[in-house]
C-alpha cells in the first residue's frame, strides 16, 4: 500500500497521519462515547461506541483513502482537479474556523493548562521523538528527521473537531491550536536550522 506513495519527502507524512488519525482518533472517540452513557450497560455502550466510529468523518476519509489508494483506483482528470481545490484550502480554512471560534472570548482561561500542553507538544514531543529515532528504531537519517519534525507540528485541528462535536473544551482547544501554531514558527525554524546542519 505505501509503495504506491513513493519513497519522497511525502511517505512519512502520510506514515503519520495514518496512524496519528487512526490510533488516536479511535480511542479519543471510544474514549468521548463511552464517557457519555458510561451509566447504560455493556451493551448500550458497545453499541453507542461501535456507532461512533462508524459515523466519524475522518475515520472514513482514511479508510476510503487507504481503500482507493490499495485498490488503485483511476480518477478522472476533471474530478481530480475539482477536488484539488478544496484540498489546498483545507488546512487555511480549518485554522480560520479555529480564529473565528476565539473571536470575543478571553485568552487567559486555563492559561497555566494551555501552556503546559503547547510545551509538550512544541518541545518535549521533539526530543522524545528524536531520542526514539536514535536509541530504540535506529532509524536512517531520512526517516529520522521526519519523525522529528511531525513530532514538532503544532497541534492539529483534528482536536478542536473532537472538541466541537462532542461539546467539550471547545475553547481551550482552538486556544492552544492556535497558540502552538503560532510559536510553531519559531521551534519549527530551529529544527529546519538544526536538520540543515546536521
Amino acid at each position: 500500500f505505501l509503495s504506491a506513495f513513493g519513497e519522497d519527502g511525502t511517505l512519512p507524512a502520510v506514515v503519520a497521519t495514518l496512524l496519528s488519525n487512526l490510533v488516536l482518533i479511535a480511542v479519543s472517540v471510544t474514549a468521548l462515547e463511552i464517557s457519555r452513557v458510561r451509566t447504560h450497560g455493556p451493551g448500550r455502550v458497545g453499541a453507542q461506541v461501535a456507532s461512533g466510529l462508524l459515523r466519524n468523518p475522518i475515520l472514513l476519509s482514511l479508510f476510503a483513502g487507504v481503500l482507493a489508494t490499495s485498490l488503485v483506483l483511476p480518477i478522472p482528470t476533471v474530478l481530480e482537479s475539482y477536488l484539488d481545490l478544496p484540498a489546498r484550502a483545507a488546512g487555511r480554512a480549518a485554522l480560520f474556523a479555529l480564529g473565528m471560534s476565539l473571536y470575543g472570548q478571553p485568552m487567559h482561561g486555563g492559561l497555566g493548562e494551555m501552556s503546559w500542553l503547547v510545551f509538550l507538544k512544541l518541545l518535549v514531543s521533539p526530543i522524545v521523538g528524536c531520542m526514539l529515532a536514535i536509541h530504540v528504531f535506529h532509524l536512517d537519517p531520512f526517516w529520522g528527521v521526519a519523525l522529528v519534525l511531525l513530532a514538532a507540528m503544532p497541534i492539529g485541528a483534528t482536536v478542536f473537531v473532537l472538541a466541537q462535536r462532542y461539546g467539550t473544551y471547545v475553547h481551550r482547544s482552538s486556544t492552544v491550536i492556535v497558540s502552538s501554531t503560532a510559536l510553531s514558527v519559531l521551534t519549527l525554524t530551529g529544527l529546519l536550522i538544526w536538520a540543515r546542519s546536521g
